[in-house]
């Protein structure tokens, strides 16, 4: 991983000033629990669990979302996620993964590198938490596919693969902030507005729309967002309208 990629987010925001680090616990195990808390059953790393889901094979863009919500679904797993809002310390607190909240351009939300220690997950300090939490599993999801880009995405007539890579990294953390599971089960317990499921989940109202498309749970819409199949980039074009309606 000798090489460094950064993926800018294309979002609308304001801001200024400099940068501050997040601790990346929030509680204290010993070593013995801190470790199994950071690899799966079997002693892979979580990182290479989920780039396992990745098959050797080009995909097309169907498939590449299918991936992207089995390594969702997995990540979750492997932190006996059962409930939301999931915790964005699932990411944070592993142990190659470093956050810091960072003065960005106005155009941008988040971006990831490798520094030749940590993968290091930038977020705009001026975001709002929902958006942030967005972003950070967003911006995961990059780093799984890094060095796999070219078998996941393949430009077709209607998106490049850039494109493609940031619509599946949208659609990770719709699946991690939203899991399809504890979708329904809110929806059955009476949180039937996007709004009422945005609160619950801690998810901005436009995140939790899209995902309640997705899903095809018919929850009433509090604001009306474009089909998903016009939307240029439906969670990145962030409208004035929606900042409003953020927590």
């Amino acid at each position: 991983m000798g090489t460094t990629e950064v993926f800018p987010r294309q979002e609308k925001t304001k801001h200024k000033t400099i940068t501050t680090t997040i601790k990346l616990q929030t509680h204290t195990t010993n070593r013995k629990e801190e470790h199994m808390h950071h690899e799966t059953t079997d002693g892979r790393s979580v990182l290479v669990a989920l780039r396992s889901l990745i098959p050797d094979r080009p995909t097309d863009f169907t498939e590449a979302k299918q991936i992207a919500e089995l390594q969702a679904n997995r990540l979750l797993a492997l932190f006996n996620v059962t409930e939301g809002a999931v915790s964005s310390e699932i990411v944070a607190s592993l142990p190659r993964v470093r956050v810091i909240y960072v003065d960005l351009p106005s155009a941008v939300s988040g971006t990831s590198h490798w520094d030749k220690r940590h993968w290091v997950i930038a977020l705009n300090k001026n975001d709002a938490p929902v958006r942030q939490r967005f972003t950070l599993m967003h911006e995961f999801k990059h780093i799984i596919d890094h060095g796999r880009t070219h078998l996941l995405y393949v430009s077709n007539s209607r998106y490049t693969a850039a494109e493609q890579a940031e619509r599946a990294a949208d659609h990770f953390a719709g699946a991690i902030l939203m899991p399809k599971r504890l979708l329904k089960s809110a929806w059955a317990s009476g949180l039937q507005t996007s709004s009422a499921l945005a609160r619950y989940f801690n998810v901005s109202i436009i995140a939790a729309e899209v995902r309640l498309s997705q899903t095809r749970l018919n929850a009433a819409r509090d604001i009306v967002t474009k089909p998903l199949n016009n939307a240029s980039h439906a969670l990145h074009c962030r409208p004035s309208l929606a900042e409003g309606f953020l927590l």
